[in-house]
């Protein structure tokens, strides 16, 4: 079959994608890249390569997806959005699960060879503080999906894939964790640290999670797409670490004091609830929010490391290289 081209990434203007876009040029392959306006985003504003090429199609379009979609070798599915808030349902379902569904479909007919789906962590099992999840740890996250958006969209649009799958599509499924390093211009991932650079974090709480770089989020799902195989799911992940080692960490890179109170869960989450279904206030704090904060994700990326070659940098280098972003280019943030 002849391609029109090499490669296509849907969400290319995104944290992950946009490092993912930088890779995939750095490599001298070319990229088209889908965008609804038919631009470049912040993300991308600098990039002046001619194999960066720009599709304007409407992932919630399937008319304009039939019409403008390429026929690509290669296919990176990474355009979504983490919202946790009630306020953001229909959105976070448009975007995770039926802008999944419109592309596989269109997908169907123009047969690229690979595709790589970036899954999340929240449509798998979830581990404990002393067991993190694998692959393989049953779904168990049920109870979230009930009061967070995000979790529900992203395990109903995993089924769908995997449904396709059995149908022959030729799909790898790869989940980055918490994404942290240069570029995050929407506080997409990030918020935590930025608000600690400003000074804004005075407490701390029990919980963890699995932190890791947008930039070996990108090297990963290149990984997945070289050396993965069909229908497998791969985490990628870098360290497991307490939300209190993470502030020591920015504590000593900012020089801002490491929070000494120590806040009861129990007090975060009635503050999450209060605000979103209590006061019905938009703000960084919601009951989802709350409930992530206060819990431990813990994940193995093991498997990635076995079989796709996937070695992240030290969460030191990742938290320096944010750090220093972020003081550089604090004008650029946009919070939404």
């Amino acid at each position: 079959m002849e391609y029109e081209v090499e490669n296509l990434v849907t969400g290319g203007t995104g944290f992950i994608g946009s490092h993912l876009v930088r890779l995939l040029l750095s490599k001298g392959e070319e990229v088209a890249v889908v965008s609804r306006r038919g631009d470049k985003g912040l993300n991308l504003a600098d990039v002046n390569d001619a194999n960066l090429k720009l599709v304007k199609a409407d992932l919630l379009n399937s008319e304009s997806l039939e019409h403008n979609l390429p026929k690509a070798r290669y296919v990176y599915h990474l355009a979504g959005l983490v919202r946790t808030g009630q306020a953001y349902r229909k959105k976070v379902f448009d975007i995770n699960y039926h802008a999944t569904c419109n592309l596989f479909r269109i997908l169907k007919d123009k047969k690229p060879e690979r595709i790589v789906y970036l899954a999340s962590i929240f449509a798998l099992g979830k581990g404990t503080e002393t067991r993190p999840a694998t692959e393989d740890t049953p779904y168990n996250l049920e109870n979230y999906a009930k009061v967070i958006p995000y979790f529900a969209a992203k395990r109903e649009a995993q089924i769908f894939v995997e449904e396709h799958v059995k149908k022959g599509m030729p799909v790898v499924f790869v989940y980055p964790c918490f994404c942290l390093g240069p570029g995050d211009i929407y506080l997409s991932s990030s918020a935590l640290v930025y608000f600690f650079i400003k000074g804004l974090v005075k407490v701390w709480w029990e919980g963890g999670i699995n932190v890791m770089d947008a930039r070996d989020a990108a090297v990963g799902l290149y990984l997945g797409m070289k050396n993965g195989e069909v229908g497998e799911k791969y985490i990628i992940g870098g360290k497991n670490v307490t939300f209190r080692d993470l502030f020591r960490e920015l504590s000593q890179l900012t020089g801002k004091r490491e929070p000494r109170l120590k806040i009861p869960k129990s007090l975060i989450r009635g503050g999450g609830t209060v605000l979103e279904n209590i006061l019905g206030i938009r703000t960084p704090l919601d009951r989802g929010t709350a409930l992530v904060m206060t819990d431990y994700w813990y994940y193995s990326w093991e498997k990635a490391r076995k079989n796709l070659g996937y070695q992240p940098r030290p969460i030191e280098e990742t938290l320096r290289d944010s750090v220093q972003w972020f003081r550089e280019h604090e004008k650029d943030v946009v919070r939404r």
